[in-house]
C-alpha cells in the first residue's frame, strides 16, 4: 500500500504522466522494443503505428495511480483492461518489463522533475496497478479454463468456410481441429485471432467480433484492412488460426429495455450478434437497427436484416448510404433526427464504427436527450472515452 506521502507525490506529478506527448510514448517503445524484442508479439502493429496504443497505456496508468485510494472508481477500467489482456495471453511476467520501461523513460525524458522520491512513489504505484490486474486476469483465465469448451491461453481452429457478407467483409467460419466443443458467449464479445504471416518477424493478433455460433462453430465477420485481416482474407478453407476465448466488456444486456443498435461499417459485427440472439430466443424486446455506410455494395448483411425485419414488426431497420440509392432508407451522414420513434426515456443503446462517427452520434443521442449512463459503445483498438 502506497504511504499518504507516496500518493501525495504521485498527485503531484500526475500531469507528468496524463499529459505526455507523443515524444514520450515514442520513446518508451522504442525503447521496450530495443530491449525486450519478444513483447512485439503482444502489440497490434496497427494501433502502434498510429499511436493509439502508446496513448492508452499512458492515460490507464495515470487514472489509475489516480484513483488507487478509491478502488471502487477503478473497478470498470480494471475489467476493460483485464478483458483485453486475456484475449492478448498477458500474463504476470509481462508487468515487471513493461513497469520497468515505463520508470526509465520518465527518468530520462523527466530528469529533474522525476526525483528520486517520486520515483519511489511511481514504482510503487505501478506495482499496485500490476497486482489489482493480475488478480484480476487470474480468475478470467481460470474463468475460462473451467467452462464447458472453453481453454487457457490459445487454441488451434481450422477455416471450413467462407462467406462474402459484402465488398470488403468476409466472415469465416471457425471449427476446433481437436473437434471438441467450445464455450459460448455473450453478444458483443470478440475472439482474438493469432497468426504470424510469412513476411512478419512476430506473431500478429487482432480482436473480431463473434457474429454468431453455428454447428459447434464460430462465424466472425472481417473486413480488410490490416496484417491480420489481410492474412484472412487471403486464406483458403483449411487454414490454420489460433483463437484465445471469447472476451470483452461491450455485451448485451439482459434486460427487456428496448434495444437501440447503432453501427457504421464493419462495427455492424458486435450488432448483427446482439440481434440475431434477441431472434433465436423469440424475445418480444422492441428493437430499433440503425446501420450506416458508404453505399449498398459496402453494406454487410443487408439480406439477413431484411428477412428479420419482414418476420416481425419487433425489429425496425433504418440504413443510411453516403451515395444516393433507392436501397437506402435515407442518404448522407446519419442523424438520429430522421429517426421519430426512438425510446429516449428507457433504451438501451449500443453503439460500434470509427470514433469519428461514434462521438458524432454520442452528442446527437446526449443532446436528444439520452443519459450517458444508457449509451454502450465498443471502439476497435485501445479503450477510449467518447465524452472526453
Amino acid at each position: 500500500m502506497l504511504s499518504e506521502q507516496q500518493f501525495a507525490l504521485i498527485e503531484q506529478s500526475l500531469p507528468l504522466v496524463a499529459n505526455v506527448g507523443v515524444g514520450v510514448t515514442e520513446h518508451f517503445y522504442a525503447r521496450l522494443f530495443e530491449h525486450n524484442p519478444e513483447v512485439k508479439h503482444y502489440f497490434n502493429l496497427s494501433n502502434q503505428q498510429s499511436g493509439k496504443q502508446p496513448f492508452a497505456l499512458f492515460s490507464a496508468i495515470a487514472r489509475f495511480a489516480k484513483f488507487l485510494g478509491e478502488p471502487e472508481k477503478l473497478d470498470t477500467l480494471k475489467k476493460q483492461i483485464a478483458q483485453k489482456h486475456v484475449a492478448l495471453t498477458i500474463k504476470p511476467e509481462h508487468y515487471p518489463i513493461v513497469g520497468t520501461h515505463l520508470i526509465a523513460t520518465l527518468q530520462e525524458l523527466f530528469p529533474e522533475d522525476f526525483t528520486k522520491d517520486i520515483e519511489a512513489a511511481w514504482t510503487a504505484a505501478y506495482l499496485a496497478i500490476a497486482d489489482l490486474l493480475i488478480t484480476e486476469e487470474t480468475g478470467l483465465y481460470a474463468q475460462n479454463a473451467a467452462a464447458v469448451g472453453g481453454w487457457d491461453g490459445t487454441r488451434q481452429f481450422q477455416i471450413t468456410r467462407i462467406e462474402q457478407e459484402s465488398e470488403q467483409v468476409k466472415s469465416f467460419y471457425l471449427a476446433p481441429t481437436n473437434g471438441g466443443p467450445i464455450v459460448g458467449f455473450t453478444p458483443g464479445q470478440y475472439l482474438t485471432v493469432q497468426v504470424q504471416p510469412d513476411d512478419q518477424a512476430y506473431r500478429q493478433m487482432r480482436h473480431y467480433s463473434i457474429t454468431g455460433i453455428f454447428d459447434g462453430q464460430y462465424r466472425i465477420s472481417v473486413k480488410q484492412d490490416g496484417v491480420v485481416s489481410g492474412f484472412l482474407h487471403k486464406a483458403s478453407i483449411g487454414a490454420l488460426i489460433d483463437l484465445t476465448p471469447p472476451s470483452g466488456d461491450f455485451t448485451l444486456k439482459t434486460s427487456s429495455n428496448p434495444k437501440v443498435f447503432i453501427s457504421a461499417g464493419v462495427g455492424i459485427t458486435p450488432m448483427v450478434a446482439m440481434l440475431g440472439h434477441l431472434v433465436e430466443m423469440k424475445s418480444s424486446t422492441p428493437c430499433h437497427f440503425l446501420h450506416a455506410c458508404q453505399n449498398e455494395a459496402m453494406h454487410s448483411f443487408k439480406e439477413w436484416l431484411n428477412g428479420v425485419s419482414q418476420k416481425t414488426a419487433l425489429v425496425d431497420v433504418i440504413h443510411w448510404y453516403e451515395e444516393q440509392s433507392d436501397y437506402a432508407t435515407f442518404t448522407g451522414f446519419m442523424n438520429l433526427h430522421d429517426v421519430t420513434n426512438l425510446p429516449i426515456k428507457d433504451g438501451e443503446f449500443y453503439l460500434c464504427g470509427p470514433i469519428g462517427f461514434m462521438k458524432a452520434i454520442y452528442k446527437q443521442l446526449t443532446a436528444l436527450g439520452v443519459s450517458q449512463s444508457q449509451i454502450h459503445y465498443e471502439l476497435f483498438g485501445p479503450h477510449s472515452d467518447l465524452a472526453a
